[in-house]
């Protein structure tokens, strides 16, 4: 019988009433003793939303175990992005150091006991940004059972406060000269600096309504790394046609065949906090778009035709879609 479970876990829902119960499903294997719950508001225009989002959060009604639950239900729809980081920025306002789900990252139970032990192990390691539970990769590198990437991967994951302040959405106060500066820490190659300042210069002008590359940014401008296991703890049961971002067709095939292993308890650990190299080399090996009009996603290798497209995309066809 394992002891209380007394890490704070935040659980962050819309309208998926399907994937939100398998999720919550696993989360009451533990019983958090914390439990914290955001969701956003329905959609103008989608009437059927207003049903969906009372369904799905009422599922925090099968709460049977003792449990101190905190909500924030809104009363204002807020999107992909602003959505989530109001609500990890909320969770924060309360707790020092937390698990983070959304409602289609399904968990194994090793997931919360790895995430807890490895909170409190590097609490006081600034270099350590966050703890992920996914392998996005399928591959194991090291011996230990897990090890060190400047690639954080947020399909479950597990943060402090302190890494979380000072995130701006709108990367308002981060220069493209400061963050080629950053991309000379990250030691890519040329190939994979072109990506990520292409990626830049998007989040820049808010052409995707997302968060998670603007966090990565944050998290590479303070020079920090991310934890990432050697087996998968989550598995993102989310791929279908009422995804937002990740509709079946628009997945690759590692993605939606992602499969959970589960087991990593008892945790060997690394000997040192130190970038795995080759893991992070070999994490990007080619680019993916998605075709306009057609909604496919393609896998290609990086190139002048790629740089071109992305030239084309980035000055004359990406709106803002990420509002104030």
């Amino acid at each position: 019988m394992k002891n209380e479970f007394d890490t704070p876990v935040l659980l962050i829902l819309f309208n998926r009433l399907d994937t939100t119960q398998r999720v919550f499903n696993q989360i009451r294997k533990v019983r958090p003793k914390y439990l914290y719950v955001s969701a956003d508001a329905p959609r103008p225009n989608h009437p059927d939303d207003i049903e969906k989002c009372r369904a799905t959060r009422d599922i925090i009604k099968q709460i049977d175990w003792d449990c101190e639950l905190h909500t924030c239900f809104r009363t204002e729809n807020l999107g992909c992005g602003k959505g989530v980081v109001a609500a990890i920025s909320w969770f924060f306002e309360q707790v020092e150091q937390g698990i983070i789900l959304e409602d289609d990252i399904f968990p194994s139970e090793d997931f919360f006991y790895y995430c807890d032990e490895l909170l409190r192990r590097y609490k006081d390691t600034y270099e350590v940004a966050l703890i992920s539970g996914n392998n996005y990769s399928g591959k194991c590198f090291g011996e230990a059972s897990y090890y060190f990437s400047c690639y954080p991967h947020t399909w479950g994951w597990a943060t402090w406060r302190w890494t979380w302040e000072g995130f701006d959405l709108f990367l308002d106060d981060y220069s493209l000269k400061e963050f080629k500066q950053v991309l000379k820490w990250c030691d890519f190659r040329w190939n994979d600096r072109q990506m990520q300042l292409d990626r830049f210069k998007i989040m820049k002008k808010r052409g995707t309504d997302g968060w998670d590359w603007q966090f990565m940014f944050h998290i590479w401008r303070n020079r920090q790394l991310s934890i990432i296991p050697n087996v998968a703890l989550i598995q993102n049961i989310g791929f279908g046609e009422d995804a937002t971002h990740f509709k079946v067709k628009c997945a690759t095939k590692s993605m939606i065949q992602n499969k959970l292993e589960g087991a990593i308890l008892p945790l060997t650990h690394p000997q040192m906090v130190e970038r795995h190299t080759e893991a992070d080399t070999q994490y990007l090996p080619y680019v993916q778009i998605v075709l306009p009009y057609f909604h496919r996603l393609v896998k290609i290798r990086k190139s002048f035709l790629w740089w071109g497209w992305r030239w084309f995309r980035r000055q004359v066809l990406v709106k803002p879609k990420l509002q104030r």
